[in-house]
């Protein structure tokens, strides 16, 4: 390793510890970097503004020169250039131009420059304290939407009066005071012949006789206590036994099949696909005599159950 010593501290250390001066034979500085920086440090200290003027009129006549030399500093050394502003960011906290201001929302200092003073602007902390101060600002009657506020209106359910925005008038409401008002207009309106699954009051209708507890039970056991649509078994409580042409008087056991609450009622809409869907679904049970016949066991447990009651 190539050492050289410096002539004013008198140590030996490597060239690395030189800066490259070609004025000099081995093409290196006499003075060691550190020994060169204390040097620089007290030559600018005693002759700052001598410096400082030299250094703008050189910048002037060679502008285009120096921000060159600049940019390919910075892209040779950018962990270098970022590791100096932080380092002279905090030596210098007061220095990049900005003044003091307090917050008008929460009265905290913040640091702002001039230039969004002067516009007007730099009145507040954050984002949250700006939200709430134009929240304050553009309220009621300030607010480019405003639209007269409140408009009074009358319940059509119970008559109280009550106020309501011009927007929800609008959007077709404003007619009931409150959502118990609304639920009882609506149980009014969809009731009896109001709903849309009106049929004609046929769900009043009387069973057959023979349409009994035996019936259903005996229909429960030859479906294995199944739904016929999902497949779900019977657990604590008994699925129901559904009428394939939805009339109540046939209870022949091929119009009976079982199935569980939930497939019951969405049988009881669209009936003419459910009754398609049926058909389809056992059409091989048809043609070979097996639809939904009950065996000589079930017919005596009817008969069973039937004397019973």
């Amino acid at each position: 390793m190539i050492t050289k010593q410096c002539k004013k501290c008198g140590e030996i250390k490597p060239l690395s510890e030189f800066y490259k001066n070609k004025n000099y034979n081995d093409g290196y500085s006499t003075k060691c970097k550190k020994c060169f920086s204390a040097y620089a440090r007290r030559r600018y200290a005693a002759n700052r503004e001598k410096l400082q003027e030299a250094g703008r009129r050189y910048y002037a006549a060679n502008r285009e020169k120096c921000r060159a030399s600049n940019r390919r500093y910075k892209e040779a050394n950018p962990e270098k250039c970022r590791e100096w502003r932080r380092q002279w960011k905090e030596r210098n906290p007061n220095r990049d131009g900005k003044v003091k201001r307090a917050c008008e929302i929460c009265g905290k200092e913040f640091r702002v420059y001039p230039s969004r003073v002067k516009k007007g602007k730099g009145l507040y902390c954050s984002k949250v304290c700006a939200g709430k101060a134009r929240s304050k600002i553009l309220i009621g009657e300030k607010s480019s939407r405003w639209n007269g506020g409140k408009t009074k209106c009358i319940c059509k359910e119970c008559g109280k009066e009550f106020e309501v925005f011009p927007s929800q008038i609008k959007k077709g409401g404003g007619y009931y005071c409150s959502v118990l008002c609304t639920c009882k207009a609506r149980s009014k309106a969809y009731t009896g012949s109001g709903g849309p699954g009106w049929k004609g009051g046929i769900s009043f209708e009387p069973y057959g006789p023979e349409f009994n507890r035996a019936l259903k039970q005996a229909i429960r056991k030859r479906d294995e206590y199944t739904c016929q649509i999902c497949g779900e078994r019977e657990n604590s409580k008994h699925h129901d036994v559904h009428h394939i042409d939805y009339n109540k008087q046939n209870n022949s056991p091929d119009n009976l099949i079982l199935l569980c609450h939930s497939c019951h009622s969405k049988t009881n809409g669209n009936r003419e696909y459910w009754q398609a869907y049926f058909a389809e679904r056992f059409a091989d049970k048809r043609k070979n005599g097996e639809w939904f016949t009950l065996d000589e066991a079930d017919i005596e447990y009817i008969k069973e159950l039937g004397d019973k009651e």
